[in-house]
Order: structure tokens, then C-alpha cells, then sequence
């Protein structure tokens, strides 16, 4: 009797743990990818990320649009001013042409952007005023894990992209007119080989375009893209990484946070 009920409680133990993963692997697909991009990172880097609030990027996203001029920085987990005041340098280049600026704080409870350079989430940023949800709640808005590592170029390139989602804007591939012609059987194959991205991540970070009324012709140099592989295009067109903010970055920038 007593080994009847054994097995019993055994097999019971395993349906519940079995169903535990069932539902944790269904709640993992239905995840609100709303909050954060990937942007540009190494496949060791991206696949470390908790895809646990990411989302899809010249395209301004105007309920995003932050109501104040200045928004202050706090770095979470560095203590090197000079890594701190290139950041910020790198960053305010948005502030030429407009009227928002970043300004360094010295306390995460007067600050609107949270930094890290070690968290593992790679490179990636709320969008806009969405560092405001409670989500974020004394927590880093916007992760450059270690890009402090990287060359000049590629620690401007990145700066400039992410402090870009910061104040509202998103991916560039995603945009409602964009005229890139995919090879979406190629693309679907290349992002599951390199940054272990199903079907569902691929159409949501990649393929689909989003939904806004806020968007300019196309802009392939913006800094808000992401380079492109030939292979990935049924014409065979490249578009390589960004090295600094386009005219249309600096035009639609001013748009929406004119200068006074």
C-alpha cells in the first residue's frame, strides 16, 4: 500500500512539474516585447539578454515623446567620470539640433535614464517616457554592457542609437516605408544561425512595420538602423552600420522637440 501511494505522489510530482515548464514556456511566447531593443549586438551579447521586456526602429513614437528639456542620466554601476562625460558628450550631439538635453545626476532617485555598463541585457533602451513604468522602478533604462571595451567608433555609433530610443525613437528598419525587399526564408535562417531568434522575434524585431503616422521617407543612413547583409535582400542590397546621426536624424529630431 505504502509503495502504491509512493509511485502515486512520484508521478503526481512529475505531472506538476511538467506543467509548470508547459506554462512557463507558453507565458515566454505571449511576453510583452514593448519596452526594449536589441540594437546592434554581438550574437554573445544578444543572446545573453532577458528577453523579458524587449520590443521592436527613422520613426518617432510621439506617445513616447518626453514633456520636459532635460533629462538627467544616472550611471548605475560606474564610478569613472571620464567614461561618464564621454557618454554624455557623445549623447547631448542630439541636443544641437533640438531642446532636449542629458545632464549627469548623482542619484537614481532624481534621474529620468539609468544607465549600466554590466548589466546583461547588451545594448539596448527604454523607449522615450516608457522609462517611466514602474518596470523600471530604480532599475537601468538603458544597458551599454561593456561597451566601454569597444573602439571609439563603435562606442559613438551605439551612444548615439540608444540615448536615440531614449527620447522616442525606434528602428528605422521597421519603418512604414521602408523599401527594403527581403528574402524572408534567407533572413528568418540568418537571425536563427547568429542571434538564435525564432520566427516570432525575427517578425517583431525585423519584418513587421510598425504602426505610427510619425515617419520620414526612408532614411538607410540613419543612426537608428541596423546594418544589413547583401544575402538578406532578394535585389542584393546592403545597408552598412551608421557611423553618426543623418540629416533626416537631425531633421525629425527637431520636429519633435523643436528649439525654441
Amino acid at each position: 500500500m505504502k509503495k502504491r501511494k509512493l509511485i502515486y505522489v512520484s508521478v503526481l510530482s512529475i505531472f506538476f512539474i511538467l506543467s509548470f515548464y508547459i506554462i512557463r514556456n507558453h507565458i515566454e511566447k505571449k511576453r510583452d516585447y514593448t519596452f526594449q531593443f536589441p540594437c546592434g549586438v554581438a550574437p554573445n551579447l544578444l543572446n545573453d539578454i532577458r528577453l523579458d521586456s524587449l520590443g521592436v526602429e527613422l520613426v518617432f513614437d510621439a506617445p513616447y515623446k518626453w514633456n520636459k528639456e532635460t533629462l538627467r542620466v544616472f550611471f548605475v554601476d560606474i564610478k569613472d567620470e571620464n567614461l561618464k562625460e564621454k557618454t554624455l558628450k557623445i549623447a547631448n550631439k542630439w541636443s544641437r539640433y533640438s531642446n532636449i538635453k542629458f545632464e549627469l545626476s548623482k542619484s537614481i532617485f532624481r534621474s529620468e535614464i539609468r544607465v549600466s555598463f554590466y548589466a546583461k541585457n547588451g545594448y539596448s533602451s527604454a523607449v522615450g517616457n516608457q522609462a517611466k513604468d514602474k518596470s523600471y522602478l530604480r532599475k537601468p533604462t538603458l544597458s551599454l554592457q561593456n561597451l566601454q571595451k569597444q573602439s571609439d567608433a563603435e562606442f559613438k555609433r551605439v551612444v548615439l542609437h540608444e540615448f536615440g530610443h531614449a527620447i522616442g525613437l525606434q528602428h528605422e528598419l521597421q519603418s512604414p516605408a521602408s523599401t527594403i525587399d527581403w528574402d524572408s526564408i534567407k533572413v528568418y535562417d540568418y537571425y536563427l544561425k547568429v542571434y538564435k531568434w525564432d520566427k516570432a522575434m525575427v517578425n517583431h524585431n525585423i519584418l513587421t512595420k510598425i504602426n505610427t503616422e510619425d515617419y520620414t521617407d526612408f532614411d538607410s543612413k540613419s543612426i537608428m538602423i541596423y546594418a544589413i547583409p547583401d544575402s538578406l535582400t532578394k535585389n542584393h542590397t546592403a545597408i552598412p552600420w551608421p557611423s553618426d546621426l543623418s540629416n533626416t536624424d537631425k531633421k525629425t529630431i527637431g520636429k519633435f522637440y523643436p528649439t525654441k
